[in-house]
């Protein structure tokens, strides 16, 4: 059996989604608003999405625009 991927691209108007196979084969696709008044909001979205697929995905990839501070991560979790 082919493991298959959940793939979100979080966009500032958008969080597009997609299911995936190991080749790359696209096997379903959707698109939901992205809530931009809270963080709460935006993150039931998210596990939304996630919850939908959990019985299909083996994993998932998360595509988010920015810069990514690797100093203030490392500061938060050391």
């Amino acid at each position: 059996m082919k493991k298959k991927y959940l793939s979100v691209d979080v966009g500032g108007t958008r969080l597009k989604y997609g299911l995936i196979d190991e080749n790359g084969t696209l096997l379903a696709t959707g698109d939901e608003a992205t809530p931009t008044n809270n963080l709460d909001g935006f993150l039931r979205t998210l596990f939304g999405i996630a919850r939908r697929y959990q019985q299909q995905a083996s994993g998932i990839a998360i595509s988010i625009p920015g810069k990514v501070d690797h100093y203030l991560i490392w500061m938060d979790y050391r």
